[in-house]
């Protein structure tokens, strides 16, 4: 084959070379002419002759290079820009991680404080009593009567519940309880059951109820503890239940038990249960600590003293308060009664001891008017002046019924302006007509006004009374 082509002819085209990229293509220019045969056959590339009187300029064309340069720029313009805040966002990165370590961490120490919490909460739980398929099918089943003695035992607490509220007395609580009916589903409260159980805070009630005729034997055990027995008609039922919940609080939480007897003792016979109680705790193997057999000592002397029994109830406050100088509830009570007996001196004392005690400030200023009004029931109005002032310095004094009436006996007999004591008392009644203390306190006032000037008023007063429902009025 002629390398050399004849004047006239066009070059053969060469095919493609691989290696060239498709999208861009050369024309090839024109090589040497001089090179021989040999020469051209050893060389590395294939050369194109051309005509030795024709060269022209290499050509490129490229196709998509502005496009792909634009998207190069636009990358490194994002690169640079996150180069430039590359610190902030490292930081930001290491403070979301913080934030989320220590978001993990707070849940794990309010989760621990919680179950630690719970693990060493005293907790009574009352389970399904075993009953007789008889008695189910009348709707009397286990459930119910767990759910009767739960509702039961809730009453007897809601003394201590309102107790401490009121801060009364912080040995009202002690060993107290938390009732509940456990469920078979697998909750929260079963795990923190389960921990109570562990610690030995969780007590497991149950029992089992026998018929016999119409007749039943109905016994609740604590676990641990020989079980209360109490027989009698199902007709009984409300009083065969309130036995079984006075046998689980026996065995609980006496203190509550006394609470409780104390309250609802109304006959001479419950005075005697309640002796018999404070009796058992005495000679129980473990006995309750002094705060508590002081609160249980509290009790009874309240009891005997709504019964009249005086003399027992000052020996029972007396023994309540050396059992702990510190039960308020005890001195204002033991107070109360040295009022009843006239003895306001005594009263007024401990009066001024309870105030210095961890009470509520509505007991506080009740003390102080009680104060109040046997100072001027003796006489004595500097020491009423005192206490009227301290009461009204009370931020839980209030002008009530009682406030004012009180008020208006002190303007009235250490003052003397009757008429001055009029308009007070006249205000509250005619705000509060159905307010027996408001209309007797009036009628009293205007009675024994000088020379009985007054005494026509004082009968309308109590007829006026009479008319807004008072049942209470002095003119009975």
């Amino acid at each position: 084959m002629n390398p050399h082509p004849q004047s006239g002819e066009s070059p053969q085209a060469l095919p493609p070379d691989p290696l060239v990229d498709s999208a861009v293509t050369h024309d090839q220019p024109s090589l040497d002419a001089g090179l021989t045969t040999e020469q051209s056959a050893t060389a590395s590339v294939p050369m194109l002759p051309t005509a030795p009187t024709a060269t022209s300029a290499p050509v490129v064309r490229v196709e998509g290079l502005a496009e792909t340069l634009h998207d190069v720029r636009h990358e490194l313009a994002l690169i640079s820009h996150a180069t430039k805040y590359e610190w902030v966002n490292k930081r930001l990165i290491l403070f979301r991680n913080a934030l989320i370590a220590m978001s993990i961490l707070v849940v794990v120490i309010v989760a621990a404080v919680a179950c630690y919490r719970e693990a060493y909460r005293q907790t009574m739980t009352v389970a399904a009593f075993d009953v007789p398929e008889s008695l189910a099918e009348r709707g009397i089943t286990g459930q119910v009567v767990a759910k009767a003695v739960f509702d039961e035992l809730i009453i007897r607490r809601d003394l201590v519940t309102n107790l401490e509220a009121g801060e009364l007395k912080g040995a009202w609580a002690e060993n107290r309880a938390d009732v509940a009916i456990p469920e078979a589903k697998f909750t929260l409260q079963s795990v923190f059951r389960y921990l109570r159980y562990m610690t030995g805070n969780e007590i497991a009630v149950d029992g089992e109820i026998i018929l016999n005729g119409d007749n039943a034997t109905m016994k609740v055990r604590v676990a641990g503890r020989p079980p209360t027995i109490v027989t009698g008609p199902m007709s009984d039922w409300q009083k065969l239940v309130g036995a079984l919940a006075n046998g689980v609080l026996e065995v609980t939480q006496p203190a509550v038990l006394a609470g409780y007897l104390g309250a609802q003792a109304k006959t001479p016979e419950d005075l005697r249960a309640l002796s018999k109680h404070l009796i058992k705790m005495q000679n129980a193997a473990v006995r309750p600590r002094p705060a508590v057999m002081s609160v249980a000592y509290d009790a009874y002397g309240s009891a005997l003293l709504r019964q009249g029994k005086t003399d027992e109830a000052q020996a029972a406050f007396a023994e309540a308060m050396a059992l702990d100088n510190t039960n308020g509830v005890a001195v204002i009570n033991a107070a109360n009664l040295q009022s009843v007996r006239r003895n306001y001196v005594d009263a007024a004392v401990l009066y001024r001891q309870a105030q210095s005690m961890r009470l509520p400030g509505t007991v506080k200023a009740r003390a102080l008017l009680r104060r109040l009004a046997g100072a001027i029931n003796s006489g004595d109005c500097p020491a009423a002046a005192q206490a009227l002032s301290e009461a009204k310095a009370s931020p839980d004094y209030r002008v009530s019924e009682t406030a004012s009436g009180e008020e208006a006996y002190y303007i009235v007999q250490c003052e003397f302006e009757e008429a001055r004591a009029v308009a007070l008392i006249e205000r509250h009644a005619t705000l509060h007509p159905d307010a027996s203390r408001n209309i007797n306190a009036l009628g009293l006032i205007q009675g024994t006004r000088p020379e009985r000037r007054y005494l026509d008023e004082a009968i309308a007063a109590f007829r006026k009374a009479i008319a807004a429902g008072v049942e209470d009025s002095l003119l009975y």
